[in-house]
């Protein structure tokens, strides 16, 4: 694993913590998503975000993705990529206070 992703990985986490904490998500709901480069990294589908391990972290390329990929990703997933394909944006939160 690459430094920039271990990187990713931790500030998924705690970011997916402090939603928890501070009552923005539920214990099964919401989503988040990094782009990196041509790549995104992105929740499993019914993660804990206030308990995220490794394993509850997907990364899938940007273009050409799958949607044998996509399945163990959470189910915005189409979204997520929707988006980072029209935009700058470099991280997205679905939050369900």
């Amino acid at each position: 694993m690459y430094r920039e992703e271990i990187e990713i990985i931790r500030q998924m986490r705690k970011t997916g913590r402090e939603l928890f904490l501070r009552g923005l998500v539920g214990s099964h709901s919401g989503n988040m998503s990094v782009r990196s480069k041509d790549s995104l990294y992105i929740t499993r589908t019914r993660a804990m975000l206030g308990r995220l391990k490794e394993e509850d972290i997907v990364k899938l390329p940007l273009y050409g993705s799958s949607e044998e990929e996509q399945t163990m990703a959470s189910s915005d997933t189409s979204i997520h990529i929707s988006i980072y394909r029209r935009t700058d944006a470099l991280a997205i939160l679905h939050a369900h206070p």
